[in-house]
């Protein structure tokens, strides 16, 4: 396989990785002013039924930047890929469904979405500790010694 196609799937998932890491730390430095505009969000009511805003916007942020270096690292990808998926199924429902200025961050997060489910049914191989874990644990190691 030509280094360009095999690059391909590690590129894909830093880049992708990115905007979890960013919105996690956003979460967490900013967490008054995410809150603020998920208490403003069309269906806040549904999020704010489970606990306060600014619990949930510290939550998420956790979940996201954690997320998003396990994504990057390439660590358990699929599971990751998973929780990902579950943090930002809520997050689009809850912010960015009901609102015609957020028709265009909802189809971005369709189009991450689109990412998170390769990844979810792909996981990882090249360039990631998944595919490293798998050689180790695929490849017997020995301690042969060479003799003259």
């Amino acid at each position: 396989m030509p280094i360009s196609s095999r690059m391909s799937e590690p590129v894909f998932r830093v880049l992708l990785s990115l905007i979890f890491v960013t919105a996690g730390l956003q979460h967490m430095l900013r967490t008054e002013h995410v809150a603020a505009r998920l208490e403003s969000a069309p269906f806040a009511s549904l999020a704010l039924q489970l606990a306060s805003a600014e619990f949930l916007v510290a939550a998420a942020g956790v979940g996201l930047l954690v997320g998003g270096l396990a994504l990057m690292t390439g660590a358990m990808t699929r599971l990751t890929a998973l929780a990902l998926i579950g943090l930002l199924i809520p997050i689009t429902v809850t912010v960015q469904l009901g609102s015609v200025e957020a028709l265009g961050p909802l189809m971005k997060n369709m189009a991450i979405l689109g990412g998170l489910i390769h990844f979810a049914v792909n996981g990882s191989r090249v360039c990631s500790l998944d595919g490293r874990l798998a050689r180790n644990c695929a490849t017997p190691t020995t301690d042969a010694k060479v003799t003259a």
